[in-house]
């Protein structure tokens, strides 16, 4: 029988409450009577073994589900008339599950409908942080996991969806044509791809917990409903030539030392070697010390920008590896490299890959490796402590900092380096990544070599994304394609007088090649010969004298077939 009732429970007894008794013989009751934190008294009875006994504020209703199990829900309403029309509802749909119209399945995602839909939010979340990551990851990172929250609850608050029952594709596609025709003022083709592409995401999870039967945003990731990304680019990052390189590392290695004292970027090359120059006269007598930490401080920095160019590794990736994962160059054999060994839980594909490193760089570490090694072993041995060995294989390759973006910023403003050129191209951290293919196609590797030390998934990723056309020789390309004159050469023998001499040596040439079948005599070769000098020395081809050697001509072919030669 269904039924809706008020839900009692009990409390320990308040310290300041007093039991008295009320009513008489058989109606006589024990009750206790407390002022609580608000101030209001409150009065509710007394069991037998002492407790406080309560009645829930709102209802409960009890029923059998379809498949006859005896189900309590919360109702929710503190009326009695309220809870039973909701009891109705819900002995209905059972009555259509034991009755065959509607499955259970279809009964329990009818039940969450009605449900808050940033309720549903919170489960994803708290699924997605228990989930693994890709590859070796252990699990999705945490930041990624705080901004795929973050946009389900603006999405879902700006198209004003309350309960599950309100998700639909047509309002998600409203408001990201309305942010997208903001312009400049609103986010970008990319970012509502990936705002949408998050939601998609959200449904299927829905859907596969159970909690619908489709996916409201089904089909709202496709080719055709997405938003055009090559046509609404809001940052294309351009790659740094030669010059710019070397410049960038010049200019980290001066900057600390620059800036001692006086903590404002310098706002150029000029200024940069200035001051420069001038601290380090300063601190060379004052304190020479300071003045080693600061150049070490600036190599490491020039260093870093030099192992993310050479190696494609991006900034968490290199942040990420140990001494432990570095192999140095094999020493006494000129022109091996050393090996990077990136861990799958720390690469962005979330597989391990083995990056060569090239010799110069191997050596600049290996330097910078026996310059710490040596520094712990002073340390300890100034502490008492035993000397190690060799560095901790835990121990970070390079610290990377966080900010390097923004250190990067200032290098570049240093290095007298535009952060966006004339065509609105920006250079960051990571174009030293977009450089690294630049310049290796720019060399001539090959495209799939490329992609291979890029670490991409696809060819058209290496070659259109990250290769700067400027860097190649496109000029170069076009000269090699062939020459076509607007004038045929019959024009231009007739405008520069040469139109007989050229119809002499086509008829000279046709009546040699007429003797096909049996050589020429020697008068007749020799009569050829003569009449081509005089017809070549007529075109401009050298002097008409007939004592050059005819050795000195080439063979020439005239009108198919051509058997027989000048020189004799």
């Amino acid at each position: 029988m269904a039924r809706v009732f008020r839900q009692k429970f009990t409390k320990a007894m308040p310290k300041a409450a007093q039991v008295v008794t009320v009513g008489r013989g058989e109606n006589a009751r024990q009750v206790a009577r407390w002022t609580d934190a608000s101030g209001e008294r409150r009065e509710a009875p007394v069991t037998r073994a002492g407790l406080v006994a309560f009645e829930s504020e709102t209802y409960y209703a009890e029923f059998r589900d379809g498949a006859g199990v005896l189900r309590r829900v919360a109702t929710g309403c503190r009326n009695r008339e309220a809870a039973n029309a909701l009891l109705a509802d819900l002995v209905r749909r059972s009555e259509r599950v034991r009755s065959g119209i509607q499955t259970e399945a279809e009964a329990e995602v009818a039940d969450r409908l009605d449900e808050p839909i940033l309720d549903h939010v919170t489960d994803y979340v708290a699924d997605l942080r228990e989930r693994r990551g890709k590859g070796g990851r252990r699990h999705i990172a945490t930041r990624h996991v705080q901004m795929v929250e973050a946009r389900l609850r603006l999405m879902f608050e700006e198209c004003k969806f309350k309960r599950l029952r309100d998700a639909s594709r047509p309002k998600l596609e409203a408001w990201r044509n309305r942010e997208y025709a903001r312009g400049g003022r609103g986010r970008g083709a990319r970012t509502l791809n990936d705002y949408t592409a998050t939601a998609f995401a959200f449904g299927r999870w829905a859907v596969e917990a159970g909690r619908l039967l489709v996916n409201p945003f089904a089909g709202i990731t496709s080719a055709r409903a997405r938003l055009d990304q090559a046509a609404d680019c809001r940052r294309k990052r351009r790659a740094l030539s030669t010059e710019e390189l070397r410049r960038l590392l010049w200019a980290a290695r001066l900057r600390p030392v620059a800036e001692f004292g006086r903590p404002r970027t310098p706002a150029g090359p000029e200024e940069l070697e200035r001051r420069a120059e001038a601290v380090r006269a300063r601190l060379a007598t004052a304190n020479p010390v300071r003045l080693r930490e600061l150049e070490a401080e600036g190599e490491i920095r020039a260093l870093t920008y030099k192992a993310l160019f050479l190696t494609g590794l991006r900034r968490g990736e290199l942040a990420s590896v140990t001494v432990g994962q570095y192999e140095p160059a094999t020493p006494g054999r000129p022109g091996t490299c050393g090996w990077i060994q990136l861990r799958a839980a720390d690469a962005k594909s979330g597989k391990g890959a083995e990056i060569p490193v090239r010799g110069d760089l191997a050596a600049d570490l290996d330097e910078v490796l026996r310059r710490r090694l040596t520094e712990a072993r002073t340390a300890a041995r100034e502490a008492g402590d035993s000397i190690p060995a060799r560095l901790d294989p835990d121990e970070k390759l390079l610290e990377v900092p966080v900010a390097l973006g923004k250190w990067f910023d200032m290098d570049i403003h240093a290095a007298g380096i535009p952060k966006r050129d004339g065509r609105g191209r920006t250079v960051d951290v990571h174009a030293l990544r977009h450089s690294m293919a630049s310049h290796m196609n720019a060399v001539g590797v090959a495209p799939r070599t490329v992609q291979e030390a890029m670490r991409h998934s696809t060819l058209d990723l290496t070659m259109n994304t990250y290769t700067d056309p400027r860097l190649l020789d496109l000029g170069g390309a076009v000269e090699r394609l062939p020459e076509l004159p607007l004038r045929p050469e019959r024009e231009v023998a007739r405008a520069t007088g040469t139109e007989d001499a050229q119809s002499s040596l086509t008829a000279l040439l046709t009546y040699a090649s007429g003797k096909r079948g049996r050589p020429g005599t020697l008068s007749e070769n020799r009569e050829v010969e003569s009449g081509a000098l005089d017809v070549l020395a007529s075109l401009g081809f050298g002097a008409s004298s007939r004592t050059e050697s005819s050795s000195d001509l080439k063979r020439v072919k005239g009108l198919e077939p051509s058997t027989f030669t000048l020189a004799t």
